[in-house]
């Protein structure tokens, strides 16, 4: 078990008194703002860890599809996004 989820738990069945020393606690070992550190003890134990990378959306369209967008739009003189649209319906 990490010390974060050790925090956790113990953040989540404390008292208001005891909850206030053991952010002064989890503050001076982990230099986190106060703030920052309520936000991260009362999250669930279960979400991602503070510095992960969140997943990213995949491209929406393929590149396939872009080459072909790309060769109407030079064709038609380069026109801005509401003509092109216009042009293609």
């Amino acid at each position: 078990m990490d010390a974060l989820n050790w925090y956790r738990k113990r953040y989540a069945k404390a008292d208001r008194p005891g909850r206030s020393s053991l952010l002064d606690e989890f503050c001076g070992l982990t230099d986190y703002h106060r703030k920052y550190a309520i936000a991260l003890l009362g999250k669930p134990a279960d979400s991602p860890p503070p510095n992960s990378t969140p997943r990213r959306r995949g491209p929406t369209y393929s590149p396939a599809s872009v080459r072909v967008l790309v060769r109407i739009w030079q064709a038609a003189g380069y026109p801005w996004s509401v003509r092109l649209k216009a042009l293609l319906l």
